[in-house]
């Protein structure tokens, strides 16, 4: 259930090498109006925080997101299957709006939150963000993919080839 990615390393080499153009006095002057718009815009999301916070509208927000496996094989060749390979789960990402009900079995620091007056008012706009399933595993390249959709591969120590 997840994307899969495979990463070459010589085509991302080449690639980068292609899409570097140099400089140039064009490059520059290109370099310089994108700064500016930046700029301008940094100042328009300032003033539109500014005045969000003065109406400010309270949400509630679960959210669960799931990364895709990468496999960085050390070569693609197509002579050299047995070359190790990396497998990375890069993991999920979990984020859900931090309620009074959280508070009552976390850290002594967010238990003094509850003290606050009002808790809804100070508590309900963080979120509580968790970071979970994240492994690597170095296998046989001809291993990777067999590796990368089995997650129980990750909790072994090692692959067993069958």
């Amino acid at each position: 259930d997840r994307l899969l990615l495979v990463y070459n390393p010589a085509w991302v080499a080449q690639l980068s090498g292609f899409l570097d153009v140099g400089a140039s006095p064009m490059l520059e002057k290109l370099k310089r109006t994108a700064a500016d718009q930046l700029q301008q815009a940094q100042q328009k999301s300032s003033e539109n925080i500014a005045s969000a916070l003065q109406d400010k509208i309270v949400m509630d927000l679960q959210l669960d997101l799931k990364a895709p496996n990468i496999i960085i094989p050390r070569s693609c060749a197509a002579d050299e299957r047995d070359c190790p390979a990396v497998v990375l789960q890069p993991g999920n990402l979990s984020a859900w709006s931090l309620k009074h009900e959280h508070l009552a079995d976390m850290s002594p620091l967010l238990r003094e939150l509850l003290q606050a007056s009002p808790v809804d008012d100070v508590l309900y706009n963080a979120l509580l963000v968790e970071l979970s399933e994240v492994y690597i595993l170095i296998c046989p390249r001809e291993d990777a993919f067999r590796a990368a959709q089995d997650a129980s591969s990750f909790a072994a120590a090692s692959l067993v080839r069958d």
